[in-house]
């Protein structure tokens, strides 16, 4: 009579694929012993995409910016911005920490310096590393605008 097996597997947070390999026997009362192996193979998991950011608000001494983050295989558990004035520091610029609503999160950058340029990426971390978005830039105002603490 047919015997209904179940078995679960996490999530593989490699990026290799892996292969799990049952032996199923059959013991015959008559000696005729069947034995049948089935692989199971489990995708690696994907690295998360980050999409470029879009500034949403520039004011003198903040800049607000929203991204979006997906990952096919693992949770994303950090997302957010890094930037510098540098181009070549974004990487090891300063980070603010994000929270993904969906897909999608906004990221207030605060005490930002008037009239300068900013470079940024957007990034998001699951299990499998953190992956980054292409790097775009933005200029702070030089002078107060309606959105402006105008008190600094």
């Amino acid at each position: 009579e047919p015997v209904d097996a179940t078995m679960e597997f996490e999530p593989n947070p490699s990026l290799e694929e892996r292969v799990v390999t049952i032996v199923v026997w059959t013991d015959s009362p008559i000696g005729n012993n069947v034995s049948q192996t089935i692989q199971i193979r489990q995708l690696g998991a994907t690295m998360p995409v980050v999409y470029l950011p879009s500034v949403t608000n520039v004011a003198m001494n903040e800049a607000t910016l929203t991204f979006s983050a997906t990952s096919a295989t693992l949770p994303i558990t950090a997302c957010g911005l890094v930037y510098a004035e540098n181009p070549n520091m974004v990487n090891q610029g300063t980070r603010v920490a994000g929270t993904l609503n969906g897909e999608e999160a906004t990221v207030t950058i605060p005490n930002l310096h008037s009239g300068t340029t900013y470079y940024v990426r957007a990034y998001a971390t699951s299990a499998a590393g953190t992956s980054y978005s292409e790097m775009m830039s933005f200029k702070t105002r030089l002078t107060p605008g309606r959105n402006d603490n105008q008190t600094p």
